[in-house]
């Protein structure tokens, strides 16, 4: 990375967006093409809700480098908050399959979780920590399993004292003992 480009990220990590904004829109005077100005730019109007530019830049950014896995994701988020989940979803579905992307990953879980496909998002969390089983994610990904799992539980009211063990028990691996006892109220629901 060039010395510009260092100083565009820094202000964009301390959420200087309009600084960082200025500098990556100087480097791409110079490289039209940089795929990664164009996906850091589109996730910057992403953060800033400006969906229309954040569009623009992320599909560009796609269209130099088509496997770019921020891209891809950032993409779905995109897809995301403008409520086309099924577009979300296979920009995911992309990134896990293309890149084994551990974001899209979580990113799906919770697409799941939000459409209320507990038993698919049930399914797809326990694969997800199967592959990522000592990643910081992790917890991210047992809580949404948690969370669907107590959505199943409740579904199907079945909620027995031998799914709360089941739930603490996989909640007890995440080392988080404060986890425990939320998804155990979220089961009391």
């Amino acid at each position: 990375m060039n010395k510009k480009l260092d100083r565009a990220v820094a202000f964009h990590r301390e959420g200087q967006l309009l600084k960082a904004e200025s500098l990556y829109l100087e480097i791409l005077e110079n490289d039209k093409k940089n795929f990664q100005v164009l996906q850091l730019l589109g996730t910057l109007y992403l953060q800033k809700n400006n969906l229309k530019l954040s569009e623009e830049y992320l599909l560009n950014s796609l269209k130099q480098n088509p496997g770019n896995p921020g891209t891809l994701n950032n993409l779905g988020l995109l897809k995301k908050n403008t409520k086309d989940f099924k577009t979300a979803l296979e920009y995911f579905e992309l990134n896990i399959k293309k890149n084994n992307f551990l974001n899209s990953w979580v990113n799906k879980s919770n697409l799941l979780l939000k459409n209320e496909k507990y038993n698919e998002g049930l399914e797809f969390s326990k694969e997800a920590l199967k592959i990522f089983p000592k990643h910081q994610k992790k917890v991210i990904l047992s809580i949404s399993l948690l969370i669907l799992r107590a959505q199943v539980v409740s579904k199907a009211s079945v909620a027995s004292m031998a799914s709360i063990d089941m739930i603490t028990s996989l909640a007890s691996m995440t080392s988080t003992a404060s986890l425990v006892s939320k998804n155990q109220k979220l089961l009391a629901l």
